[in-house]
């Protein structure tokens, strides 16, 4: 990435960052109409996973000009995941999911 790309992904996450809860909420709401099936593999609160995703997207932004540093816990996370039982199609709609939710967010900008 660019330094002009991660200030603008800077910028664009700053300001869903203040509507984190919504922001968590809106993107786990879209995943299960999407793919009702991974449902089953959030078996806790889902308020929890809902913070938990949003945190992660925030120090993922917040280090994008240091990736080789946090590369080590994203691969972790990846590796927690396919013991939860994702698979690549997974990423996929994770992705696509993603990317509706911050278009919601961030609406006109």
């Amino acid at each position: 990435m660019t330094s002009d790309q991660i200030k603008l992904v800077k910028s664009s996450w700053a300001s869903l960052i203040l509507i984190a809860e919504s922001t968590g909420h809106l993107f786990y709401k879209r995943l299960f109409e999407i793919a009702p099936e991974l449902r089953p593999m959030f078996k806790n609160d889902i308020s929890l996973q809902e913070k938990k995703l949003v945190d992660m997207i925030s120090y993922v932004v917040v280090n994008l000009d240091k990736l080789r540093e946090i590369a080590a816990d994203v691969k972790e996370l990846g590796e927690k995941h396919r013991g939860y039982g994702a698979t690549p199609k997974h990423y996929q709609i994770v992705g696509e999911c993603l990317l509706w939710t911050l278009a919601q967010g961030m609406g006109e900008k």
